[in-house]
């Protein structure tokens, strides 16, 4: 199966941007079609733009001017340097040491080994170190983009984003719309950040050469979280950090790895001990099981180790075509998904106990779940498109409950696919839809919200200064989507293509809502209703069968209406 099993691509550019997907149908409209939604369904998640973000960052309170205009320490010297470097090469980097009130010939002469090679080591380590961040971080464009990174609470109800000054905004979803800022002087090159588990006042942060622990009290009097709430972690591993996350089982546990080390960092944040284990190969990436009791480390070589927590033994795959770039593991533990930076393919391996042992075993070999290479794409009249979808993948992301699937391309991330997972008997990958808002740029980075009980929340961030929330309704447990301007929305679906002009609704109907329709409109409803039978046969060869390997479909599909309260 490949990106050609997704539904067409919209032909209308300006109509095509995602509002929302219910049960496998997209609905697409206009950029104000998902502005609107969003206001009236979505109001209570923080609606973020580079304009607004911006706009935090100039708002600089009078107890940080001080800060602002101070002359600069060595290691902002340094960085200007390095700026220097990028720009203007070797002689733009002599003429700054020899200029200056405060960097005189005599004086560069003297001490020329500190302040020529030494800094040109720093200039040397600083670009690999640069260049590590944008092949290991899950974000595209890491260095240049508007947002470098997201963290949702495991609770849902906030978000830590962090812009590229590395200043930190905590956001409460329904809560104020003025964020807590969090940022130190050590707080540089912010990676990745990590919420603690079952407590929503402490967030790891990870920085170029060290952790930073913050603990945001209950009271402010600013919006500004003081230097005295964070705690900064060392450790020789830690340079630069790239990846952290708390232990589940603990929640006092917090690992960290480094590119530059192959040891990965454990911190006990109450006893304040260190230890480390070593994984052979530099660590590019830290992938946990939902429980924790597994860590999948993706090595800079062309191998990863799956560790078992409960006696620190691991499983090693090797071969692979090129390094690990991205990894996921459904909710069961019983699979794990990753690709590699050489082959357009997205691979699994399955997890078996063995014996009467409750520890579980990875098979040896990795097989192919999903075939993404790139393909043009045809629209709607089947017409081939100048749209070219898929690629090496850049990174994945899979809802709480594991019922989807989302990946970015390197290649191509102006679009997004998003998968139907089904684990029973064998893992089966759905296509479903493809997620695309020309005018927002490219999908830098994406994240499914926690804890949102009518499905799932993908949240986008887009390159062109754009947070975009798409809701992915299915199961029984949801409230109605409302939006006024419905009708003008286009719905293509996963089963064969439905538009607008013959699906009466974009949800099944429930109960007695069917006696208010006209005679028409119930026709219509009863052709849509048997296209969603598993026992209606297929006539459409074009269209996916959903039904071919374990009878799969969400939930409420399958029951009757009066079998749903």
């Amino acid at each position: 199966m490949s990106l050609l099993n997704f539904p067409p691509l919209k032909e209308d550019l300006d109509q095509c941007y995602a509002v929302q997907d219910v049960h496998g149908k997209l609905s697409q409209g206009s950029r104000d079609d998902v502005h609107e939604f969003m206001l009236l369904n979505l109001k209570e998640y923080p609606l973020l733009d580079r304009a607004k973000m911006q706009q935090m960052q100039q708002s600089i309170s009078y107890g940080n001017l001080d800060n602002a205009f101070k002359q600069d320490s060595s290691i902002d010297k340094i960085s200007k340097i390095a700026r220097i470097w990028n720009r203007q090469g070797a002689t733009g980097v002599v003429g700054y040491m020899v200029g200056g009130e405060q960097n005189k010939l005599g004086k560069l002469v003297r001490s020329v080994s500190f302040g020529l090679i030494a800094p040109m080591e720093d200039i040397e380590k600083a670009g690999e170190v640069d260049s590590l961040y944008e092949e290991c971080c899950s974000t595209l464009n890491w260095k240049s983009n508007w947002i470098r990174c997201v963290a949702w609470h495991p609770s849902g109800t906030q978000v830590a984003i962090c812009q590229p000054s590395d200043y930190v905004r905590v956001f409460k979803i329904a809560g104020s719309s003025s964020p807590t800022t969090l940022h130190h002087t050590r707080q540089r090159s912010v990676s990745s950040m990590a919420w603690k588990r079952f407590d929503q006042r402490v967030l790891a942060v990870g920085c170029r050469d060290c952790v930073i622990l913050w603990r945001i009290p209950e009271e402010l009097e600013t919006n500004r979280v003081p230097h005295s709430c964070a705690q900064i972690i060392e450790d020789h591993n830690l340079s630069p950090v790239i990846d952290l996350f708390w232990d589940s089982a603990t929640y006092t546990t917090l690992y960290a790895c480094s590119g530059g080390s192959s040891r990965l960092t454990v911190h006990d944040v109450i006893t304040d001990e260190q230890a480390s284990v070593s994984c052979g190969e530099r660590v590019g990436r830290l992938y946990p099981s939902r429980s924790g009791g597994k860590i999948m480390t993706a090595l800079m070589n062309n191998s990863f180790k799956v560790f078992d927590k409960l006696d620190w033994t691991f499983e090693k795959w090797s071969g692979l075509a090129g390094r690990c770039t991205s990894a996921v593991w459904t909710p069961r533990e019983d699979y794990l998904l990753f690709t590699t930076a050489k082959e357009k393919l997205i691979f699994y391996v399955r997890f078996n106990q063995h014996g009467n042992t409750s520890k579980t075993f990875g098979t040896s070999k990795a097989n192919v779940a999903f075939d993404v290479s790139e393909v043009i794409m045809t629209d709607a009249d089947g017409d081939i498109s100048d749209r070219a979808v898929g690629g090496f993948v850049k990174d994945m992301a899979m809802s709480d409950d594991g019922a989807r699937l989302a990946v970015t391309f390197q290649d191509n991330p102006r679009h997004i696919a998003l998968f139907i997972v089904d684990t029973s008997p064998l893992l089966n990958l759905i296509p479903s839809t493809l997620i695309e808002a020309p005018a927002y740029g490219l999908a830098t980075s994406i994240s499914f919200v926690p804890e949102f009980n009518e499905g799932s929340l993908l949240c986008i961030v887009w390159s062109e200064g754009k947070v975009q929330y798409v809701p992915i309704v299915y199961g029984l447990n949801r409230s109605r989507f409302n939006y006024s301007s419905y009708a003008s929305l286009n719905c293509s679906s996963i089963l064969g293509g439905l538009t607008a002009s013959n699906a009466v609704s974009p949800e099944p109907f429930f109960g007695d809502e069917k006696v208010n329709l006209s005679s028409d409109e119930l026709l219509r409803l009863s052709h849509l209703e048997k296209s969603l039978s598993p026992s209606a046969p297929n006539h459409n060869t074009s269209s996916i069968n959903l039904f071919s390997t374990s009878g799969f479909l969400d939930a409420s599909f399958q029951m009757a209406p009066e079998e749903i309260s």
